[in-house]
């Protein structure tokens, strides 16, 4: 993986703040009823950090019966 090249401490706050907001979104919004999170990829391009895609996975357990 390739490093930041600006990487101050308030870079990564940011950077961490974007995070936490994404996955907020995902646990709220997109995730369906009685599955967990497995994968997300989120691809930002340019010096703003224009988003460009986010990729989420979810894997819904096999529920038994009785």
């Amino acid at each position: 993986m390739e490093e930041f090249k600006r990487d101050t401490e308030l870079e990564r706050l940011m950077l961490q703040r974007l995070t936490d907001a994404v996955r907020l979104y995902l646990e709220i919004v997109e995730k369906p009823n009685g599955a967990r999170h497995r994968h997300t990829v989120m691809l930002f391009v340019g010096d703003r950090y224009r988003p460009k895609s986010i990729d989420a996975k979810f894997t819904i357990p096999k529920t038994k019966e009785l």
